[in-house]
């Protein structure tokens, strides 16, 4: 598999600088899409809370069974997420 160049933050941490999208995904299924993502070697994964469908992508993102079928540890998945503009 080939490594996807990396950002590093202000932080010192490193984010990968191609991940999945989750806009426009339906709830109920942009958990799967994650899976596959990460299955498929994917390590940052966008999402926001006015997208509607953190809930399903937050019950998949860290998956167990994923991260140990692939030796990933946890700490190699790059989440990003905006804070919510304002209350629905």
């Amino acid at each position: 598999m080939v490594e996807c160049p990396k950002l590093t933050l202000n932080t010192g941490a490193q984010m990968p600088v191609v991940g999945l999208g989750t806009w426009k995904s339906e709830p109920g299924q942009a958990g799967a899409g994650v899976r596959m993502a990460l299955e498929a070697g994917y390590r940052h994964i966008d999402c926001a809370a006015i997208y509607g469908n953190e809930t399903d992508v937050r019950t998949i993102r860290y998956h167990d069974a994923v991260l140990s079928q692939k030796s990933m540890q946890r700490a190699s998945v790059s989440p990003s997420s905006k804070p919510p503009l304002f209350k629905r």
